[in-house]
Protein backbone atom coordinates (compact mmCIF):
# COMPACT_ATOMS: atom_id res chain seq x y z
CA UNK A 1 0.00 0.00 0.00
CA UNK A 2 2.61 2.21 0.67
CA UNK A 3 5.70 1.04 -1.19
CA UNK A 4 8.03 -0.12 1.53
CA UNK A 5 9.77 -3.03 1.57
CA UNK A 6 9.31 -4.32 5.35
CA UNK A 7 12.70 -6.68 4.94
CA UNK A 8 14.61 -4.08 3.48
CA UNK A 9 13.71 -0.76 3.74
CA UNK A 10 16.83 0.88 1.26
CA UNK A 11 14.77 -1.20 -1.59
CA UNK A 12 11.40 0.19 -1.19
CA UNK A 13 9.59 1.22 -4.57
CA UNK A 14 8.47 4.76 -2.91
CA UNK A 15 10.77 6.79 -2.16
CA UNK A 16 8.91 10.03 -0.43
CA UNK A 17 7.13 7.04 2.03
CA UNK A 18 11.04 5.37 2.77
CA UNK A 19 12.20 8.74 3.44
CA UNK A 20 9.55 9.10 6.10
CA UNK A 21 9.72 5.77 7.94
CA UNK A 22 13.46 6.27 7.93
CA UNK A 23 12.86 9.76 9.71
CA UNK A 24 10.52 8.66 12.36
CA UNK A 25 11.22 4.90 12.88
CA UNK A 26 15.59 4.95 12.07
CA UNK A 27 15.05 1.79 10.39
CA UNK A 28 17.50 1.62 7.02
CA UNK A 29 17.23 -2.27 6.86
CA UNK A 30 14.67 -4.95 8.17
CA UNK A 31 11.23 -3.42 9.70
CA UNK A 32 10.39 -5.29 13.59
CA UNK A 33 6.67 -5.62 14.22
CA UNK A 34 7.27 -2.07 16.51
CA UNK A 35 9.32 -0.45 13.87
CA UNK A 36 6.46 -1.17 11.56
CA UNK A 37 3.63 -0.62 14.39
CA UNK A 38 5.58 3.31 14.57
CA UNK A 39 5.69 3.22 10.80
CA UNK A 40 2.06 2.77 10.48
CA UNK A 41 0.84 5.08 12.86
CA UNK A 42 3.06 7.94 13.27
CA UNK A 43 5.43 8.19 9.86
CA UNK A 44 2.31 7.35 7.37
CA UNK A 45 -0.43 8.09 9.81
CA UNK A 46 -2.52 5.14 8.49
CA UNK A 47 -6.08 5.99 9.48
CA UNK A 48 -7.55 2.64 9.33
CA UNK A 49 -4.68 1.24 11.90
CA UNK A 50 -5.27 4.40 14.05
CA UNK A 51 -8.84 3.54 14.48
CA UNK A 52 -7.38 -0.15 14.71
CA UNK A 53 -5.41 1.20 17.62
CA UNK A 54 -7.88 2.96 19.21
CA UNK A 55 -11.13 0.82 19.23
CA UNK A 56 -12.27 -0.34 22.72
CA UNK A 57 -12.38 -3.87 22.97
CA UNK A 58 -13.88 -6.41 25.48
CA UNK A 59 -10.87 -9.12 25.50
CA UNK A 60 -10.87 -12.25 27.92
CA UNK A 61 -8.94 -12.42 31.02
CA UNK A 62 -9.09 -14.80 33.74
CA UNK A 63 -12.83 -15.96 33.82
CA UNK A 64 -14.16 -12.98 32.54
CA UNK A 65 -13.39 -10.24 30.32
CA UNK A 66 -11.70 -6.55 30.85
CA UNK A 67 -11.86 -3.39 28.07
CA UNK A 68 -9.18 -2.84 26.59
CA UNK A 69 -8.12 -0.70 23.72
CA UNK A 70 -6.54 -3.08 20.93
CA UNK A 71 -3.06 -0.63 20.88
CA UNK A 72 -2.12 -0.14 24.42
CA UNK A 73 -3.24 -4.50 24.71
CA UNK A 74 -1.01 -4.92 22.44
CA UNK A 75 1.82 -3.05 23.58
CA UNK A 76 1.32 -4.83 26.87
CA UNK A 77 1.66 -8.66 24.94
CA UNK A 78 4.52 -7.10 23.28
CA UNK A 79 6.59 -6.02 26.21
CA UNK A 80 5.73 -9.72 27.85
CA UNK A 81 6.25 -11.53 25.25
CA UNK A 82 10.16 -9.96 25.09
CA UNK A 83 10.83 -11.43 28.46
CA UNK A 84 8.93 -14.31 28.58
CA UNK A 85 10.27 -18.06 27.05
CA UNK A 86 8.87 -17.24 23.72
CA UNK A 87 11.56 -14.96 23.06
CA UNK A 88 14.68 -13.93 24.84
CA UNK A 89 13.93 -14.43 28.64
CA UNK A 90 13.40 -17.14 30.38
CA UNK A 91 9.65 -16.13 32.38
CA UNK A 92 6.71 -18.33 31.58
CA UNK A 93 3.40 -16.22 30.64
CA UNK A 94 -0.13 -16.87 32.58
CA UNK A 95 -3.33 -18.57 31.27
CA UNK A 96 -4.65 -15.17 31.31
CA UNK A 97 -1.73 -13.88 28.97
CA UNK A 98 -2.02 -16.20 26.72
CA UNK A 99 -6.05 -16.07 26.27
CA UNK A 100 -5.30 -12.45 25.89
CA UNK A 101 -2.65 -13.03 23.20
CA UNK A 102 -4.92 -15.35 21.19
CA UNK A 103 -7.88 -12.65 20.95
CA UNK A 104 -5.54 -10.02 20.15
CA UNK A 105 -3.92 -12.02 17.75
CA UNK A 106 -7.52 -12.93 15.99
CA UNK A 107 -8.41 -9.39 15.59
CA UNK A 108 -5.11 -8.14 14.36
CA UNK A 109 -4.90 -10.86 11.61
CA UNK A 110 -8.96 -10.04 10.51
CA UNK A 111 -7.89 -6.60 10.73
CA UNK A 112 -4.51 -7.57 8.69
CA UNK A 113 -6.20 -10.14 6.31
CA UNK A 114 -9.56 -8.48 6.59
CA UNK A 115 -10.38 -12.63 6.52
CA UNK A 116 -11.87 -14.01 9.84
CA UNK A 117 -11.57 -17.39 9.56
CA UNK A 118 -8.02 -17.34 9.33
CA UNK A 119 -7.81 -18.88 12.81
CA UNK A 120 -10.04 -21.63 11.41
CA UNK A 121 -8.31 -22.56 8.53
CA UNK A 122 -4.73 -23.25 10.47
CA UNK A 123 -5.17 -24.40 13.83
CA UNK A 124 -1.36 -23.75 14.38
CA UNK A 125 -0.57 -27.59 15.21
CA UNK A 126 2.65 -29.20 14.07
CA UNK A 127 2.30 -31.31 10.92
CA UNK A 128 -0.12 -28.67 9.55
CA UNK A 129 0.30 -27.41 6.02
CA UNK A 130 1.38 -23.32 5.83
CA UNK A 131 -0.85 -23.11 2.95
CA UNK A 132 -3.97 -20.76 3.81
CA UNK A 133 -1.18 -18.82 5.47
CA UNK A 134 1.23 -18.70 2.80
CA UNK A 135 -2.01 -17.73 0.08
CA UNK A 136 -2.65 -14.58 2.25
CA UNK A 137 0.87 -13.36 2.56
CA UNK A 138 1.50 -12.94 -1.43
Amino acid sequence: KYGINPRQVEQSTDRGNQRRVMEVVGASRELSYHKSHLALKDALEDTQYRAFLNRDEKLPWGEGFRDLKLGAAMEEIRSIRNESIVAHGTQPVSKETAELSLALGERFLTFTFKKSDLLHTYSFKGGESLLPLCELLH
